[in-house]
């Protein structure tokens, strides 16, 4: 059994997505959602994911006999807090070949990928159900469940601070190192970050909001149609504001803007209102049994520097997801 730790540029990606549908193939296609992550299994999508502001990901392919049978990445993010910044890697895209299944691959790619990180970095991720016991056992621990929280009716508020925007400018650079709370770590919405996150291909399905007062931007929302059985609804990625305040017109923004896409209810996943929030600006939050995908923020410190970070509160928002 042969194991290589590749980067963007040594991966074969058309044998990389030709894994991911075969591994997958059993369960694309049950839902709308399904078939829309389904459609991100391509070439162009890994090669654009993998090269972060951050730096590029790292990929665990194994193979036996020349054959692949089983890959995991993980791809770096900055992540901001009180004391600075700290490299995060999440984990992502794990598949292994229905062949191979049962012969502990999965196991084989986390610790080949683990043995990259250095002192005080973190390993962190939303592994799904049937990974989660495997990444407990690595040592990973549940820092956040991302609730859902759902709005069924639009917004006809308008709020003339708040204007669509079609990229992010050096503003975001600013905003993101004052919007960090004391105590608290995400991911950080630097303008690097953001477009490539949201804005890096031409075909991009989300559209961005900035609150501006003044001159000063003071928040922002990210929001994107999503077919649900029941036909389009309007999920938001992620909405910061400097103020409670400026976070209700946001979010007023946002159903504001379903309205006219014709899609609604509007949902958030996000860990910032707590599991004991069952209704806020509008938003009535969803029993966990419910929720139309269980989300669970888990991972690793290296080192104390990077235990020190992994333990602060984890400020995570659906947009954090690797899969969208």
């Amino acid at each position: 059994m042969d194991i290589e730790i590749l980067d963007p540029a040594t991966a074969d990606f058309e044998e990389f997505v030709e894994l991911q549908r075969e591994a997958f193939k059993a369960v694309t296609g049950t839902s709308a959602l399904d078939v829309l992550m389904g459609t991100l299994h391509s070439v162009k999508h890994f090669q654009r994911k993998y090269l972060a502001p951050a730096g590029k990901a790292k990929i665990v392919a194994v193979r036996e006999d020349g054959k692949l049978l089983a890959v995991n990445a993980m791809v770096p993010e900055t992540l901001r807090h009180e004391h600075g910044t700290t490299i995060g890697w999440q984990s992502c895209d794990t598949a292994t070949h229905p062949d191979a299944r049962g012969r502990g691959l999965f196991k084989t790619c986390v610790t080949a990928l683990r043995e990259q990180l250095t002192d005080g970095e973190v390993f962190f991720g939303y592994p799904n159900a049937n990974s989660m016991p495997g990444f407990a056992k690595f040592g990973w621990v549940t820092r956040g469940m991302l609730d859902a929280y759902v709005a069924p009716l639009p917004s006809f508020f308008k709020d003339q601070t708040i204007a669509q925007i079609s990229s992010f400018d050096a503003r975001f650079d600013e905003f993101a190192t004052r919007m960090i709370q004391p105590g608290t770590v995400c991911i950080e919405r630097s303008a690097a970050y953001l477009n490539w996150r949201y804005f890096s291909h031409a075909d991009s399905p989300y559209s961005a909001f900035a609150y501006t007062k003044h001159g000063r931007l003071d928040g922002f929302i990210v929001v994107r149609t999503l077919p649900l059985k029941t036909g389009d609804a309007c999920v938001i990625l992620e909405v910061f504001g400097i103020t409670p305040e400026i976070e209700v017109a946001l979010l007023h923004a946002a159903r504001r803007w379903a309205s006219g896409e014709r899609a609604w209810p509007t949902l958030v996943f996000s860990n910032c209102w707590g599991e004991r929030t069952w209704l806020r600006h509008g938003f009535i939050r969803l029993p966990r049994r419910v929720s139309p995908r269980q989300l669970v923020l888990m991972g690793t410190g290296v080192g104390v520097a990077g235990r020190q970070v992994l333990d602060l509160e984890w400020r995570a928002h659906v947009g954090d997801w690797d899969v969208f």
